[in-house]
């Protein structure tokens, strides 16, 4: 409303002060209408001439927060030795010699000024140590946590059962490195043995059986010559006696039935050599394969267990040995891995401050990836100050001056500070490079925030004038023109 911004107003000294004088004004042309005359007006300006060239100087000191007690002394000397030149008629010696002693005898604050924000001194960011869930958040935005307070805790669904199953993978592989290293028993050398001598035996009748194979293979295959011999006598008693039926059916002493009856009995007989003779083959041709397969498996099964005696007997390899333990170590490195991910799903703070990030709520049963950021924690109460100051002023500036902070969202207050460090290195910028002077700064009254933005002035001593404005200008000129 206009009452409280007239309000407002009052509250300042300036404008107090600027009231203050138009009523004094009023006052003085109500009670003498000729004071606001123009002659008037001109004589108080021509008398108040030597007051205001002096305020000039003193504003400069008096703006940078110092105070300067020798202007009356410097002024009575300046006036006395201006006097002196004036009633010589040295006007132009006046100028020459006076004006130099005005700039090199009037001390002001030499300064360094470039844009500042506000940092948090202590800031901590909370990133998910491992992938998960976030299954639980403890704060939220504006809350303070202390040092070691939960802030969230992240939950892998299958991580109890993974460290379950390396853990029987361990015990397992161990009680293998145990045999390994131990060797066979006693027992399992002598049942070996066992197995060797029986495999023996089996062996020895296997090679019974084959000569009893081959003894009854030969008595078959002269069985079936012998009756290959008979059917053929009969085949050729047929032949003869289809020859005879043959004649006598020509002469017609026989019927037709009875020679096609020797002709029947010709091609039984001659069927009968027939078969007689592919029995032989087929039995000849089986022979004793049988058997001669058998004997070969048993005498493989007894390699086999010779084979395996002789292993047991040797014991374990070495190399099965390191590569037992090698398989051992990595297993145990895994269970210890994922033992030690359990006490990290417990994401806590570090530091002591606020909790400053939005909506931290809503990333309840949120997948966060390793590295992901999850909370941000500050501390407002202990503040810093980053300005940008040009690099040629940085040669000016030292660790301890006092620095003056003015916050755009604050213009009409003015923060206290001191130069804690500097930068060790510029900032590249567009046309030149900036370094960086950080400064502690209190924040009793908590109205400074991070993130704020402002003007800041570093104090660098207390200069003339005159030698302010000449080292700036052979700056300038040794920089740019004068090498």
């Amino acid at each position: 409303s206009p009452t409280g911004i007239a309000i407002r107003l009052l509250q300042q000294r300036e404008y107090g002060l600027l009231l203050l004088i138009g009523v004094v004004t009023a006052i003085v042309t109500v009670v003498d209408p000729g004071f606001l005359t123009t002659g008037n007006l001109k004589d108080i300006l021509v008398r108040s001439a030597p007051t205001a060239i002096v305020a000039c100087g003193v504003m400069l000191v008096v703006v940078t927060a110092e105070i300067d007690i020798s202007v009356g002394s410097l002024m009575a000397l300046l006036a006395a030795l201006l006097g002196l030149m004036i009633s010589r008629n040295e006007w132009q010696l006046s100028m020459w010699v006076g004006v130099p002693a005005v700039l090199f005898l009037i001390p002001m604050e030499d300064r360094a000024t470039g844009p500042f924000q506000v940092r948090p001194a202590f800031r901590a960011e909370l990133r998910a140590p491992v992938a998960g869930f976030l299954r639980e958040v403890c704060c939220d935005e504006g809350d303070r946590v202390s040092a070691g307070m939960l802030v969230a805790r992240l939950d892998i669904p299958d991580l109890p059962s993974q460290i379950a199953q390396k853990r029987s993978e361990v015990r397992e592989v161990e009680a293998r490195l145990r045999i390994l290293e131990t060797g066979p028993r006693y027992e399992e050398l002598a049942e070996q043995r066992k197995r060797v001598e029986r495999a023996e035996g089996w062996r020895d009748l296997a090679k019974q059986d084959l000569e009893r194979t081959r003894l009854a293979l030969g008595e078959d295959l002269r069985r079936l010559d012998e009756q290959i011999v008979q059917y053929r006598a009969e085949l050729a008693s047929a032949q003869e006696s289809l020859a005879r039926a043959t004649k006598l059916r020509v002469r017609g002493n026989i019927s037709e039935e009875e020679l096609t009856e020797a002709d029947r009995r010709c091609k039984v007989s001659r069927a009968q050599v027939e078969q007689a003779q592919a029995q032989r083959k087929s039995r000849q041709a089986l022979g004793v394969q049988e058997a001669e397969g058998e004997l070969a498996r048993r005498e493989k099964e007894l390699a086999d267990a010779r084979g395996a005696l002789t292993l047991l007997e040797a014991g374990s390899r070495p190399d099965e040995v390191e590569a037992e333990k090698a398989r051992l170590a990595r297993l145990q490195e895994e269970t210890r891995f994922l033992e030690s991910v359990q006490p990290r799903l417990a994401v806590c703070s570090p530091v002591p401050g606020l909790v400053i990030t939005p909506r931290l709520r809503e990333k309840v049963n949120q997948y966060v990836r390793e590295g992901d950021l999850i909370a941000v924690v500050e501390e407002p109460a202990a503040l810093e100050a980053e300005i940008s100051l040009g690099e040629y002023d940085v040669s000016r500036v030292e660790v301890g001056q006092m620095v003056d902070l003015k916050a755009r969202s604050l213009p009409f207050e003015t923060f206290p500070a001191r130069v804690d460090r500097i930068a060790p290195a510029a900032t590249q910028g567009a046309a030149q490079s900036t370094v960086t002077v950080y400064c502690s700064l209190a924040n009793d009254g908590g109205k400074l925030r991070t993130g704020m933005t402002g003007h800041a002035r570093v104090f660098t001593g207390r200069r003339s004038v005159g030698m302010v404005v000449l080292d700036r200008g052979l700056r300038y000129v040794r920089t740019e023109f004068w090498w």
